[in-house]
């Protein structure tokens, strides 16, 4: 074993915490730096290992200084390869992997620093990097696939540790309540992941007029749409008022900034981009809210991002958004409009009866 190698299998063996963030979307993110936080404050940590690798690195350091669980980071003059950036007075150091999509560098990382004993270590969800049946660390695929034998705290696990809001870890003010809602920001999502839940373009083709209608203004926000995909009008007006018409997106710290800034309340199918905006401090409608209907998820699985009034209007099913209406979301940002901006935040469900009105509820639909 190298000295180098030596000195950070000593380190690791001697912290009460460590955390791997590798390659995080932004709802990952966010679970991750909640779920730190907590642990970090419920248990005292006083000495922790923060192992980022370099998207997490660029996405994620400012969120996670912002919430004072790893000191600020440099933009350049990183330490060299695998080394310490920051070892602050607190006991937290911080080490950056900048070849985290070079998978051998990655095995030979961990491989160095093999442990004897096995340490629990808390990451975010990344499939890829572990086996589905054992939970281990794996690199690579295959008979060649190397096992590095840690336990780590997958995503469902993380429950137990995803109590509160994360809005008590964020130094930001409230927006206040105002008598209407004079901007919202919708977001969109365009993934080939789990394509079913994509933005439905002709309910939104039905929103923006309708909002356009009330007098009230639209910006957007998350996937930049392709050409071609609204029609002409609402291409134009969605390319001319989105935050990022580019595809070039900052860090996710300076993504909830500017979405306070940009809006008063938000609007978009599930994603992580819209997750951003909620945990932000801003009301939000979460379209097609699923995870309720998933027993290892449940109803509270995004409660701890609400850090203002949350309304979810539920998916018929994980992969079925047909059930959503532009009357049903129009009618949820009247509730909205109405809902008091204050603590503790509001984790709502909307209910719709055909035969009665449209109602909230604190508890979910039974899945």
């Amino acid at each position: 074993m190298s000295a180098h190698g030596y000195e950070l299998k000593h380190l690791l063996l001697d912290a009460e915490l460590v955390a791997v963030l590798l390659e995080p979307g932004p709802g990952d993110a966010l679970r991750f730096a909640h779920c730190l936080a907590t642990k970090v404050h419920r248990y005292a940590v006083q000495r922790s290992v923060i192992i980022l690798g370099w998207s997490a690195y660029q996405s994620c350091s400012s969120l996670l200084s912002t919430m004072k669980l790893i000191p600020v980071l440099p933009e350049q003059g990183l330490a060299p390869l695998g080394g310490t950036l920051a070892d602050v007075p607190t006991g937290t150091t911080v080490i950056v992997l900048p070849n985290i999509s070079d998978e051998n560098f990655l095995a030979d990382f961990f491989l160095e620093i093999e442990l004897e004993r096995s340490i629990v270590i808390y990451h975010c969800y990344e499939p890829r990097f572990i086996d589905e049946i054992t939970g281990e660390f794996r690199i690579g695929a295959g008979k060649d696939s190397t096992c590095i034998k840690w336990k780590f705290i997958d995503r469902d696990s993380e429950l137990e540790n995803l109590s509160g809001a994360i809005s008590s870890y964020l130094p930001m003010s409230l927006p206040e309540k105002k008598p209407q809602i004079p901007c919202v920001l919708l977001f969109l999502r365009f993934e080939t992941i789990a394509p079913e839940r994509n933005t439905p373009v002709q309910l939104f083709e039905e929103i923006v007029p309708a909002l356009v209608r009330r007098g009230l203004g639209a910006r957007f926000a998350g996937s930049v749409p392709r050409r071609g995909m609204f029609s002409s009008e609402l291409q134009g007006l969605i390319m001319s008022r989105h935050l990022f018409p580019d595809g070039k997106y900052p860090p996710y710290a300076a993504q909830m900034a500017l979405f306070r800034q940009a809006a008063d309340v938000v609007l978009g199918v599930n994603s992580g981009a819209l997750d951003l905006a909620l945990a932000g401090g801003l009301p939000g409608i979460r379209i097609g809210a699923f995870h309720h209907l998933l027993p290892k998820h449940g109803p509270d699985f995004n409660r701890f991002l609400a850090s203002s009034t949350v309304i979810n209007i539920p998916a018929l099913a994980e992969y079925d958004i047909s059930n959503i209406t532009s009357e049903l979301c129009l009618q949820a940002l009247e509730l909205i409009s109405c809902a008091p901006a204050i603590l503790p935040p509001m984790h709502l469900w909307l209910k719709h009866d055909p035969f009665g009105p449209v109602t909230l509820h604190d508890q979910a639909p039974p899945a």
